[in-house]
């Protein structure tokens, strides 16, 4: 009869459409070899950074921009794509906030999950996800190979917009005078009797683990400046310690007028984080800065220097 399907075709058209559905809904598997994955474990797993934007659950890295969500990925721009793609989750570190990477694992053939602890101890992640190949009619991401995922790739996704690593500050190597003085004359050596030196408690309290961050390192006028400085109190007795913190803003080898600024506080044992923000006037030169924080306790000063921008 005309315009009816026999039985066999019938059968043979739903079992297509049946394969077609299970290769369309099957996962797609994680591309990444073990030991490639170690070798990115080993070079981010314990590494310290600071949070370059507000960062929400559920966000995503793609193409080196942190995207609020999966759904800003996509390449079809269907009504449920454009109406989820700029919701946030809830928010699970804010710029300026340090955290440390404690495991990295695959996920699927196209995302990369970097689970971090923040210092206040929160848990989350951040997803690095392969390029989207535009194809009309589904989402289609390439594969997240070890060719892909290299650690340069990873780092450069991760510090493009999103994270500043902590291990690669400057240090007060722009202090050391240009001219060394001559070697002192070499003393003449005698033979003496070996002594045994007394054991000493160590009781004097100490700075360990600073760090400072000027976030966002490039700033332009009318902008907050978060000026941050991290260290850590090892103090035997555990008595607390005067502790006096210092920022100065330096330009063209000059403290800006206002600077340095201190704040003497009283510090316990263990780690501390603190911060000042302060916002760039419309006169502020463009150029490179420099943030020097110092954190000084009886015993001695410890300080560090980061350089920011200020951008027309």
């Amino acid at each position: 009869m005309k315009g009816t399907v026999s039985q066999p075709n019938a059968i043979t058209l739903t079992l297509t459409i049946f394969v077609l559905v299970l290769s369309g809904c099957s996962a797609p598997s994680i591309k990444l070899t073990d030991g490639h994955v170690e070798n990115l474990k080993e070079a981010f797993v314990g590494r310290e950074f600071v949070f370059r934007t507000d960062w929400h659950h559920g966000m995503v890295i793609y193409k080196g921009k942190p995207m609020g969500n999966f759904y800003a990925t996509m390449h079809n721009q269907t009504s449920m794509v454009k109406k989820r793609k700029h919701q946030l989750g809830d928010l699970v570190s804010r710029g300026g906030d340090t955290a440390t990477f404690i495991n990295i694992a695959p996920s699927y053939n196209y995302r990369l999950f970097l689970t971090f602890k923040s210092s206040q101890g929160d848990a989350g992640s951040i997803i690095i996800m392969s390029p989207n190949k535009d194809s009309w009619g589904s989402e289609y991401y390439e594969d997240m190979t070890d060719s892909m995922a290299t650690v340069p790739w990873v780092e450069n996704q991760l510090t493009n917009a999103t994270i500043k690593f902590l291990d690669k500050t400057e240090t007060d190597a722009a202090e050391i005078p240009a001219v060394l003085p001559a070697p002192p004359m070499q003393p003449k050596l005698t033979p003496t009797t070996p002594t045994v030196p007394t054991p000493v408690q160590m009781t004097e309290p100490s700075i360990s683990r600073l760090s400072v961050t000027a976030t966002p390192s490039r700033v332009r006028h009318g902008e907050v400046l978060k000026l941050q400085l991290d260290y850590t109190i090892d103090a035997a007795d555990g008595k607390p310690v005067q502790v006096t913190e210092s920022r100065n803003l330096v330009f063209n080898s000059k403290a800006l007028p206002g600077y340095p600024k201190e704040r003497q506080e009283t510090r316990g044992n263990g780690r501390h984080s603190t911060n000042f923000r302060q916002k760039i006037p419309s006169k502020a030169q463009p150029g490179s800065y420099t943030y020097k924080g110092e954190v000084c306790i009886p015993a001695g000063c410890t300080s560090r220097l980061v350089r920011f921008s200020i951008e027309p």
